[in-house]
Parts: C-alpha cells; structure tokens; sequence
C-alpha cells in the first residue's frame, strides 16, 4: 500500500492539533484515553453523536431481500442491538448475543467456531454512520453468512471510526469483503474514514493484534511521543515522519539492539504479553512503509499466526543461512552450535548470533526466525530435529567440524 496524501495529512493534522493542545495547557497532563478519544471520534460527523435519526431502508433499497425495514441508528443501541438479536435469532450460521460481563458490544459469531478458536485474526474495521449501521451491518453479516465465512466480530454502542470490527482467519475471506463492501453503496455511503495511522485498502483500515487492541497501542505510542516532544521543547516540529522515527527507535532498542527498555516502561506489559507487542508496534511501523502492500500485510498475519507462505525459493535460503549459522556458532563456541540458534528463534535475542561475517545482521534483518518458527509449525518439528534434517540433508558433520579445527 502506498499511503495516500490526504493519509499522510490527516496523521499531519492529528498531531499538530495535539501539539497545539499541549502548547495552550502546558500545566495539564494528558493520558492515553484522551488520545483514543481523539483517534476514535476525529471523522465521526458531529449529527452521529447527537442527532438520533431513522429512515425506511426498504423503499429505498428494494432489492435487499432482508432489509428490516424502520432503521434506528446507534442512538438507542438496546433497541438496535435487540433488533440484531432478534433478526439472527433463527440463524444457522450466526450468533448474535450481548454477554453479561460485556455489555458494551453486540457480539456476531459465526456457529463454526474457527475464528472463535483463533488468537490471532485478520482484524477489518467496517465502521459506518449513524443513518447506515443497523441496516449496514445486516447486510455485512448476511454476506459473511451466505459465503460460509467464519468470524469473530462485534459493534459498539457508540458511532466510531471503529464501531464495527471483524476478525477473520482466512485471507481470502478478507478480500471477498472489502470487495463486496466496495461493491456496495449503502455501505460506502455510510462508511467513515479508518484511523489514520491504520493499514488500508480501499479506505477501510485493518490490523492483526492478538489479544491486545491495535488502537489501544497506537494512544499509548502517541501520548509518549507527545511528552517526549514537550519535554524536548520541539512541539513546533511535529509530524508522521517524525512520529514513526520516534516509534522505530523505541522498537530497535527494545527488540532489536536490546539497548534500552524504554518502550517496555512505556507500554508496561507482561511477560505474556512482550511477542503480541513485538508484533503490533512491528506492524505499527510497517504500515508508514511506502512499498507496505495488501499482500504484506496478509504476510504479516500468517507470520504472526504461524503459517507464513512458504516459497520454494525462501525455504532455500533460509536453509543456507541456517547451515551458515550453525556452523559459525559451532566454530565460534567450540560445541555443537545448534542450541545457540535454538535459543535465538525461542527469544529473538540476537546476542546468540556471532557478529563474524555480518551474520547477525544478516539473520536480524531478514525473515529467518519467522520462516523457521513457520516451517516447524508446518512440519510438526522441534528446530533440533528440522536442524538434523538439514545438515543431513548438506551432507554436514558438525563433530567433523569441530575434529578439524582442533586438529589446526
């Protein structure tokens, strides 16, 4: 994807409206919630978070087959999620529900399970107006139905830039629903602009974040970096470019030169919960990459969700970096050098890679570690045994190769 102007304006736009902010009450301290606020209602018009309005979708749109007729929006959500609840009572393929301890959403899952199953999903905001959602919403599950689709998703109470979320498994799937969401003009009448600093294709904003929340992340990166430029008295000097190369300096001393831990006192997560960050502020970064593509991203998903595509070509040569690897390691610490490259796909921690012959770097920044966590997953393997396969497979000895160089 290559980010659009009117993209690359609105992050722009948000940051100097939080850099005026900041100027006008140097005295006041903001949190995180202030910004989800912002980032979630900023495109939301102004008649959605007041006007409560209906129309009779059935006139005008005839030809839809299950339109509801008297369409209420957002404003009295228990009487709109009832009408959802009502509508899918009967559904073969679909449960719509509120749960007790979650009141705030109107859960849609598909009676498959698959994507209930999953932890990670391809995670599609759909969000749409006040005067389109009940209606726009129907139309959006009845298709997920009528092609067997299995999804994870849910609607807020409230009219957002993010009210509507689906969560898919299957990439393919997600193409056959922006597509369909583009082919159809209730929906693009209704649709609201995606949070800006969102992947998007065909202005709908998509992420893959675990268990965490993509949106929830960005506001905490976006208020540290807003304290990071008043403390550093740059307020006047704000926008994306800098934003993301605040971002991407937290992100490579944290995971990659493991020179600092700032991100991690920023953020404040778990010990369960430092992969799915990795991932989120890794896929964060991608986004503001020029050349970062549709099929980039469904590639960052398999990766996340452990089923990369596996080229013929890519197999290949993360075979010979991997037998390079190994042999390197085992000429470096004088024994079997596999658990050292064990220990680097387990933790990411490039200490266990020897700097000789650029191979840290080479392995670091390329997508060695995720195809070998991809091929085990694939394969049902441990990496000794894949580590094994290979060196059988080259013909190589590393006892030999310790033999020798003892013998020098």
């Amino acid at each position: 994807m290559v980010i659009k102007m009117s993209d690359s304006k609105r992050i722009n736009d948000f940051l100097n409206y939080w850099a005026e902010i900041y100027q006008n009450n140097p005295d006041r301290s903001f949190e995180k919630g202030h910004f989800y606020y912002a980032l979630t209602h900023n495109d939301v018009k102004q008649k959605d978070k007041i006007v409560n309005l209906s129309l009779d979708i059935s006139k005008q749109y005839p030809n839809y087959s299950k339109a509801p007729g008297k369409v209420s929006p957002l404003c009295h959500p228990n009487s709109t999620f009832n009408n959802w609840i009502q509508y899918y009572s009967d559904s073969p393929k679909t449960s719509c529900f509120i749960a007790d301890n979650w009141q705030y959403f109107c859960q849609f899952i598909s009676k498959d399970n698959n994507a209930r199953l999953q932890t990670e999903h391809i995670k599609i905001y759909i969000p749409l107006d006040a005067e389109h959602i009940e209606y726009g919403a129907t139309l959006i599950f009845d298709f997920l139905e009528r092609n067997n689709i299995s999804h994870l998703s849910k609607i807020g109470r409230k009219i957002r830039s993010d009210d509507i979320v689906i969560r898919l498994v299957n990439p393919n799937d997600a193409e056959k629903l922006i597509n369909f969401v583009n082919d159809t003009p209730y929906l693009q009448e209704g649709l609201i602009k995606p949070i800006p600093f969102t992947f998007q294709k065909d202005g709908i904003g998509m992420a893959v974040d675990g268990m965490l929340s993509y949106n929830d992340t960005i506001s905490i990166l976006l208020k540290a970096y807003m304290d990071h430029k008043k403390e550093t008295k740059t307020l006047n000097k704000v926008d994306a470019d800098d934003f993301y190369a605040y971002v991407r300096e937290l992100y490579i001393s944290q995971f990659v030169s493991h020179k600092s831990e700032k991100l991690h006192e920023i953020i404040g997560w778990s010990e369960e919960e430092e992969k799915d960050y990795h991932l989120v502020v890794g896929l964060i970064i991608k986004v503001h990459d020029p050349s970062f593509t549709f099929e980039d991203y469904l590639e960052h998903y398999r990766l996340c969700s452990g089923v990369s595509v596996l080229t013929e070509q890519n197999i290949i040569d993360t075979n010979r970096l991997l037998i390079e690897a190994l042999q390197a390691m085992t000429l470096r610490w004088n024994e079997d050098g596999t658990r050292y490259i064990r220990a680097y796909i387990a933790t990411a921690n490039e200490e266990f890679i020897t700097r000789n012959n650029n191979l840290r770097d080479r392995i670091v920044n390329s997508n060695f570690r995720e195809t070998i966590k991809a091929i085990l997953h694939q394969r049902n393997m441990t990496f000794d045994q894949y580590a094994e396969t290979i060196l059988n497979q080259y013909h190589i000895d590393l006892n030999e190769l310790l033999q020798q160089k003892k013998g020098l």
